[in-house]
């Protein structure tokens, strides 16, 4: 018996939360999908200035910036996680969350990105 899975329900529920927030803070046009175990910040388009693609690129990159990998834009919380582990996600969130904002305003989201937007890379199985 170990409480690893009540951390990562307290933990992965509290970084959920704070995402939730943070979007709603800056009104931006994405949605946080999943739950306290899996969860992913599904965008949208922004019509004459990003693709959700975009948007999730520029995301991806501003965290990695700060030393947070998102990986494909799917958030897996981990049971080692501490509540100073998520107030840094969520304080880099914040940054990055402040930028996208900007770069929307400013219609600058494109000259944003570096490099291209990488497709998914899953196709149907035939």
């Amino acid at each position: 018996n170990t409480p690893a899975l009540a951390d990562l329900r307290r933990h992965g529920q509290a970084l959920g939360d704070g995402l939730a927030t943070l979007l709603q803070k800056y009104t931006l046009p994405g949605a946080l999908w999943g739950n306290f175990a899996r969860m992913a910040v599904m965008w949208q388009d922004v019509r004459g200035t990003a693709t959700a693609a975009q948007l999730k690129k520029l995301w991806m990159q501003e965290m990695i910036e700060k030393g947070i990998l998102i990986g494909p834009g799917v958030i897996f919380p981990l049971c080692c996680y501490t509540t100073e582990i998520v107030q840094q996600i969520l304080s880099s969130a914040d940054e990055s969350f402040a930028i996208i904002s900007k770069a929307i305003y400013n219609n600058t989201v494109t000259s944003s990105l570096i490099g291209p937007v990488i497709n998914d890379v899953f196709t149907l199985r035939s």
